[in-house]
Formats: C-alpha cells, structure tokens, sequence
C-alpha cells in the first residue's frame, strides 16, 4: 500500500511541477519506497551534450539508444549527491525494478560504486575534499599553512576581491531573485561538459526547505551587480560548499569562484568543521587552495541486456579529463 501510494504522490508531484519544464535535479522527492530504498527522484536525461565525452564510429549509435527514454530514476538523495546517499543492496532491487517498469523508465542512477547485477560503473571527475587541521583556528592559520606560492596567490585573491559583499538567502529571496539565479545556473550548464540534469532555482527552495538553518545559501555582488552563488551546508562536520557559479567576465577579472571557495574555508574553520568539502569539477582551483581528490563515481542500471551493452561501452570510453593536481602546502 505503501509503494503504491508513494506512486501517486508522484505521478501527482509530476503533473504539478512540470518536471521536463521545471528540469531541476531534486526537483521530485516522494519520501519512502522502502527500508531499502529511502528516497528516489525522477529526473531528465540530459544527453545532449554527451557527444563531447565520446569517441568512435559508435558514438551515434549509442546516442541514439540511450535517448530513447527521457527520464531517469536515481535512487538516493539529489539534494547533496555522493554524499548523504544511501547505499543500494540486494534487497532493493525488486522494489527499484518494480517502480521503473510502472513508470516506464529504462535507467537508473545512483552516486558512488554499486556492485549489484546490471549495474555500469562510471568513473567521473575526482570529488575534492580539504582536511581540516585542529590547530587551525582562524583563517590567518590556514594561510600560515600554505607553501609560499600559494599562500601569495590567496591573499592576491582576497585583495583583488575585497570589493565582493553577499548576502544570506532564506526562500523569499529565492523567489524574489528567481530570474538573476537561473541565469547563473544556465550559464553554469552552457560551460560544463555535460550536465544530467539542470539546477534551477526550484531545486534551491527544496534544500532551503529540507534543510532549514544547517544551509547557507550565499549570493555574492559587486555593487548592484549579482556575480556569483555558492551552497554551504554544514553535516555531521564537515562543511560541503556545492554548486557554486559565478558570472564569467567577473569571475575572469576578482576570481569570485576561488573567493567564494576561501569564504567557505573560512566558515568551516571558525565552526571547528573537520573537513570541507567542494564536490567535483575545477579539480585545479580547489587543489591549490589545499583540497585533495577522491575518485568519483557513479552506477547505471539498465533495463535490457543491450542497453547494458551500450552502457559498458560507453563506460570505457566516456573518461573525464584530469586538470593538474597542485599541492598547496608545506
């Protein structure tokens, strides 16, 4: 009874969101399949810029199979992914392959490594993470930590960005700056390689709400201008700084996406956090602040041994490309 009300409640979320409109990761969370599978969404498969992740004569054709279906279910939590999912077992699996088949979906996704039957491993880019060191209790200690090079370029950053203010958003300034964060997050996705699904400012009301204080969301400026955005939610301490963007023309003249980053730095140290967490991309910039990566992953289950098929080759040949690892301490 359970499972199949948990149905409704998505098909009637579906309806009223628009999801293909709203496209927002996290954009339908329908509470408790199962003890096994506690929380799931449905999603867009975005495909169409994977051809840059592709090689070989066939590239088309796999395109071609795997946009057949347009929606996705990823089993675990979107809010923060690879890192506050729970991990799929055994037992979870007639219950995920149920509901795929009532909703009609061929795929299925989740963050991190599943070693279950008809699951594809996918290597994606390195999940950077700063270890915290305990002796660190202002930021002032953190910069005394860098080698020299590094720390001259951290303070060069602050000084080119000292004119940067931002202000804390709760949801009615979601809403109110609704249209200036959508462009943010669509230029966000115009410039990264591929994206699964787009992150708009919906996705933002729902963490805001799920979340309540232990989240920060940060709109940076420059005057009247909004140039940059960052996510910070504190867990079990560790600080996770996630979809952070910044206008590009900005960004390129004060360094808005590193300052957001060492603000983030700062946060976490005067709130004894043991780690911070940055997630992927830009594995270059968050290395010379002192972030170390972890390999990244995520799993695919397909409906249909040929599906599969498509998928495994398509594992092999889609490899993220690897930016230079910088060590930024002594």
């Amino acid at each position: 009874m359970e499972v199949e009300s948990n149905r409704s409640i998505q098909r009637a979320a579906t309806k009223e969101l628009g999801l293909h409109t709203a496209a927002a990761i996290g954009a339908l969370r329908c509470g408790s399949l199962s003890p096994q599978l506690p929380e799931y969404s449905v999603l867009p498969l975005e495909l169409t810029r994977l051809r840059s992740l592709l090689s070989g004569p066939l590239s088309f054709a796999l395109l071609r199979l795997l946009h057949r279906e347009s929606r996705l279910l990823y089993a675990g939590r979107l809010h923060y992914p690879d890192v506050l999912s729970t991990p799929l077992v055994q037992d979870s699996m007639p219950a995920l392959g149920s509901l795929m088949r009532s909703e009609q979906m061929n795929y299925a996704l989740a963050p991190g490594t599943v070693d279950l039957p008809g699951w594809v491993r996918f290597r994606t880019e390195p999940v950077m993470r700063l270890n915290l060191d305990s002796a660190w209790n202002q930021f002032s200690d953190y910069l005394a930590a860098l080698n020299s090079k590094h720390r001259v370029k951290a303070r060069r950053v602050q000084a080119l960005s000292q004119e940067l203010t931002y202000s804390l958003l709760d949801l009615q300034d979601l809403r109110t700056n609704r249209h200036l964060l959508d462009g943010l997050f669509t230029d966000l996705k115009q410039r990264l390689p591929f994206m699964l699904g787009v992150i708009n400012t919906r996705f933002f009301e729902e963490q805001a709400e799920h979340y309540g204080n232990r989240l920060q969301l940060r709109l940076y400026s420059l005057g009247d201008k909004v140039v940059g955005f960052i996510s910070l939610l504190q867990q079990d301490g560790v600080l996770y700084a996630l979809h952070a963007c910044a206008e590009p023309e900005e960004n390129k003249r004060l360094h808005v996406y590193q300052r957001m980053l060492y603000d983030a730095l700062d946060l976490a140290i005067r709130q004894r956090c043991t780690s911070l967490h940055m997630g992927r991309t830009a594995a270059g910039i968050k290395s010379s602040i002192g972030a170390e990566p972890l390999p990244g992953f995520y799993s695919v289950y397909a409906r249909g041994s040929l599906r599969r098929l498509a998928l495994r080759i398509l594992a092999r040949w889609a490899k993220p490309e690897q930016q230079p690892i910088r060590k930024a301490f002594r």
